[in-house]
């Protein structure tokens, strides 16, 4: 049968527990308000800033660090401590946490633990400690020593975590993009972004093809809720203004196009990915098309001109005929 007293050890130990289940329902409340509002902070630092690589970098991991360390705080420690890993507080610690509730128990649990100390030291009155012991912890069990710790206490600590959750529930509703775009950018944080234009490029040609020596048109629309009035065209670096058709169209001339040509579109800062004009071979006087056989053999054959027919396999899906003339070594004129 077990004895008074060891009845009151373990009424100290659900004491403890109880006490590490209120530290970690109130580190529970302390991190939700804590890691919502270090990311809102982030998110937004990202959303004006629109910082590069290097800088989304240091915002993704410093928030790493900061949640591990509110997490290890708050959560890690005391949930550790309720499966009593690690130092947990004292028999006398907790005596003097149940005195500060029950302050008329404060002083004889204290002494019913010392005395407990005492026998160990002094086996000549052990009899006389263990009857004073048996007696004191007889007094005391009645008393409800986790009742000095009430859960529901934590409620008013969720003052700290609801107002950040409801900003980033109505972030979230009212305008997503403020989130979202910026948490992609801050995970993905070793990616370039070019920023999202207000409008949309869009290319009219139906193919980007030209004939090697002949002029192309370039037939460009803006589309969007907000067009910009002036466009370019880049080559190699250099800008060259769109020629306006309409109020969302415009059009450039490439020419004299004598090879593959990359560019990029361009308005009020906001630039296209790149496309490529490429470039198929012309016919050329003295030469001919074949078009019945599949696939040519045998040694090429070149006439006055200096020319040979040569398979082309292009967008164009028919044979043309190669010449050897002269490139000009400069890009063909804008």
């Amino acid at each position: 049968m077990r004895s008074d007293h060891d009845l009151l050890i373990t009424k100290l130990d659900a004491f403890t527990r109880k006490y590490y289940k209120d530290q970690l329902l109130r580190g529970a409340l302390y991190s939700v308000g804590l890691l919502i509002l270090a990311y809102l902070v982030a998110a937004g630092l990202e959303y004006v800033g629109r910082f590069g690589s290097g800088v989304r970098t240091g915002l993704f991991y410093g928030y790493l660090l900061a949640a591990a360390a509110v997490l290890v705080r708050f959560i890690a420690i005391p949930l550790f401590k309720l499966f009593r890993l690690g130092k947990v507080i004292s028999h006398a610690e907790a005596a003097r946490i149940i005195g500060d509730h029950f302050s008329e128990v404060k002083d004889k649990l204290l002494n019913t633990l010392q005395l407990r100390d005492q026998s160990a030291v002094d086996p000549r009155h052990r009899e006389l400690i263990e009857a004073s012991i048996a007696q004191r912890s007889r007094e005391l069990g009645p008393v409800p020593f986790a009742a000095a710790i009430d859960l529901r206490r934590n409620t008013k600590y969720l003052r700290y975590a609801l107002p950040p959750l409801l900003l980033l529930l109505l972030l979230l509703v009212a305008a997503p993009s403020l989130i979202t775009g910026p948490t992609q950018r801050l995970i993905r944080h070793g990616n370039e972004f070019v920023p999202e234009a207000p409008f949309r490029f869009k290319v009219l040609n139906a193919e980007l093809i030209v004939p090697e020596q002949q002029d192309f048109e370039l037939e460009v629309a803006l589309e969007g809720d907000v067009v910009p009035q002036l466009a370019e065209v880049i080559v190699d670096g250099r800008a060259v203004p769109l020629v306006k058709e309409g109020p969302a169209k415009f059009r450039h001339r490439f020419r004299n196009v004598q090879e593959a040509i990359d560019f990029t579109l361009s308005a009020e800062g906001f630039t296209s990915p790149s496309s490529t004009l490429e470039v198929v071979p012309s016919p050329a006087g003295g030469c001919f098309l074949d078009r019945g056989a599949a696939r040519l053999s045998g040694p090429p054959f070149r006439n006055s001109a200096q020319c040979r027919r040569r398979y082309c396999s292009c967008r164009l899906s028919r044979y043309l005929v190669h010449c050897h003339t002269k490139r000009r070594a400069a890009r063909p004129g804008l």
